[in-house]
């Protein structure tokens, strides 16, 4: 497929996502399964050009609207090669109506609109847009990253790397970063995880001996870290409260050896069909499912003081993952906040009872929202004295005898300062 196909199926593609309300990638797969013509190397240039308009809707819609042209799909990708790629009139008119799958070519008004685009005062562009963020979030970002808000802002428009986790129950960190790169993967080993490894030129992992295998598990590093945080050791009771496809639950099922206990909790059936095959991968089995009705589930009721570690990676806005889902920040409303800061405390409250005296109640999000983070563990704490919080340092220091490789009492996370996802996790100890 020529250059100019691909941008006829960006703009095909985009008409549809537009109008859609669950996150693009999931579109974009769905999208590519009913057309078999599409290549793989064709799907990342087309998936590179919607996820880059995705990232910069605010600024290309905020430049359309300066030249009084219409927000559609053919105008964000025409206004994406014009300022983004920062192609001229001439080189960018070659690439439509040139080829028989390509877009039809552009008409006078286009060609116009392309012209106008040189006139546009760049510096009148808000600062919101710039950043890259909706309106209301431009203050919280400012009290979240006081010193440097502009830089960690930005850092959610960069594309996301790849990492993956060791799976220390088959191989080494070390022999398996060699087995990849001589098959022709490019790794390296991760900074803060101590199994963790990251891709520096993307390629799928999916059809490799060493995934079949299981010797590995994509998982971002900082999602690595957050099982680290809940120490899970050999011959534990560990429930993943909220484990979704287990991602976490198999993290700290190798961490304990497969030894031990794992219950993975969730109330979605079709994320948690995805956990058996990766355990049978995996070559772990010591791991029990439960599809819950909620967070009050008779089951939690039943489980009352018998966990060394509940981890909780609770429900939230997904604000720390918008490299990867850029088009959900434009869907993010304050309404949605505080429904989901309503639910996680609900399933704070219901999940610390089954904490046992000396356990460990790890709470984490992959958001960077202050409401989420910091102050439901404040407000949790405030109406439970028999938890105190750990401090990270300390928990790190003695649990894996090097220092912490973060700040704080609790895990923070962002791509600008620690190039993962935005996560946090903080643990409390149940004294009493």
């Amino acid at each position: 497929m020529q250059y100019p196909a691909q941008l006829a199926e960006s703009i095909l593609f985009l008409k549809e996502a537009l109008t859609q309300s669950y996150p693009v990638d999931q579109q974009m797969a769905r999208y590519f399964k009913a057309r078999r013509y599409i290549g793989s190397k064709d799907k990342g240039v087309i998936a590179d050009m919607v996820y880059l308009i995705m990232r910069e809707k605010d600024q290309l819609t905020w430049l359309l609207t300066q030249l009084d042209a219409e927000v559609t799909a053919r105008n964000y990708v025409l206004m994406a090669l014009r300022h983004l790629h920062k192609l001229s009139l001439n080189k960018l008119a070659e690439h439509f109506g040139s080829t028989t799958y390509a877009a039809e070519a552009l008409s006078a008004d286009e060609e116009e609109m392309l012209k106008a685009y040189k006139r546009i005062d760049l510096t009148q562009m808000p600062e919101a847009v710039q950043l890259g963020l909706p309106e209301w979030l431009v203050a919280k970002f400012k009290d979240i990253y006081p010193t440097n808000y502009q830089e960690e802002a930005l850092a959610f428009k960069t594309s996301a790397p790849l990492d993956i986790r060791v799976n220390k129950l088959k191989t080494s960190r070390t022999a398996l970063l060699k087995l990849l790169n001589e098959q022709g993967f490019t790794f390296e080993k991760t900074k803060r995880s101590p199994f963790g490894l990251r891709m520096q030129e993307r390629k799928s992992l999916f059809g490799t001996d060493a995934f079949q295998k299981g010797l590995l598990e994509v998982q971002d590093e900082g999602s690595q870290l957050i099982a680290l945080m809940a120490g899970a050791q050999k011959g534990m009771r560990v429930v993943d409260f909220c484990s979704g496809a287990g991602g976490k639950t198999l993290a700290m099922a190798m961490m304990m050896q497969n030894k031990g206990k794992v219950d993975a909790c969730d109330i979605n059936a079709r994320r948690m069909k995805e956990l058996k095959p990766r355990l049978v991968r995996a070559g772990i089995d010591t791991v029990q499912s439960h599809l819950l009705e909620s967070e009050r589930d008779a089951w939690v009721k039943r489980q009352k003081g018998k966990a060394d570690v509940v981890l909780l990676d609770v429900p939230c806005t997904g604000t720390g993952t918008w490299r990867r889902n850029p088009d959900m920040k434009w869907k993010l409303t304050e309404e949605d906040v505080q429904e989901l800061m309503s639910t996680q405390k609900s399933i704070l409250e219901s999940a610390s009872r089954m904490v046992k005296v000396g356990g460990a109640l790890v709470y984490a999000t992959c958001s960077v929202l202050k409401e989420e983070n910091e102050q439901q563990i404040d407000n949790f704490l405030a109406s439970h004295p028999q938890f105190s919080l750990e401090s990270a340092q300390d928990f790190w220091t003695k649990t894996y005898d090097v220092s912490c490789p973060f700040e704080g009492d609790m895990m923070r996370l962002s791509p600008a300062k620690h190039q993962t996802d935005g996560f946090f996790a903080a643990r409390l100890v149940r004294i009493s």
